[in-house]
């Protein structure tokens, strides 16, 4: 497949995936490379109107699902591949994981399920190299709280109830990447600040 990389940045709302993707795409252009930076749901217009359409809760868990899948599936023929076989970098915010967490524990869908899904939607040629960022849900509410945004329902949502369906989440994030023999994945410590975690990821993808 080229010469290209894919990343993806996992991790729970707040902890700064966004920033330290931008940051990964700068230091990446500077040093010379192709670099293409998308997101999920999001990257291409079905995925805008998915993202929408789960902030908004518009429809049913299952529907979300599958609308979900559909958008990766695209996703991936139509942008991931294509850049990667032209030696793009592509950075990712959000991939596969975060389907296993939130659909997994919201809506319900085991582990098993969302694999067979993923088996046929995925080629196997497709190896994400994946950075969970992880952060204690005290620290991660203290970030939230102190940002001056209006939160949307999505956001709310997560947030409520302190941080107990957080913690669900975070628990789901940890079992995936604390006990994955995949060696393309990694948990790191994004609790310091964002300078030092930026230089854990630099570190970690020698670049």
């Amino acid at each position: 497949m080229g010469i290209g990389k894919f990343v993806v940045l996992e991790g729970l709302d707040g902890v700064g995936k966004t920033t330290q993707l931008n940051r990964l795409k700068n230091r990446l252009l500077t040093s010379g490379f192709k670099v293409h930076s998308t997101q999920e749901p999001g990257g291409i217009e079905l995925g805008d109107f998915v993202r929408v359409a789960i902030k908004e809760k518009r429809f049913d868990w299952k529907t979300n699902l599958f609308l979900l899948l559909a958008m990766r599936n695209r996703h991936v023929i139509t942008e991931i591949l294509p850049r990667l076989k032209e030696g793009y970098w592509v950075l990712c915010d959000r991939f596969v994981d975060s389907t296993y967490v939130y659909q997994g524990i919201e809506g319900g869908f085991s582990a098993q399920f969302l694999d067979q899904c993923h088996n046929v939607i995925l080629p196997k040629e497709l190896i994400p190299i994946t950075i969970y960022l992880d952060i204690s849900i005290d620290k991660l509410l203290t970030r939230i709280s102190s940002r001056s945004i209006l939160l949307d329902r999505y956001e709310i949502y997560l947030h409520s109830n302190h941080g107990l369906l957080l913690d669900k989440m975070r628990d789901m994030y940890l079992q995936r990447f604390q006990n994955s023999q995949d060696k393309n994945k990694i948990l790191i410590d994004a609790s310091t600040n964002e300078d030092e975690t930026f230089s854990k990821i630099c570190s970690y993808l020698n670049v």
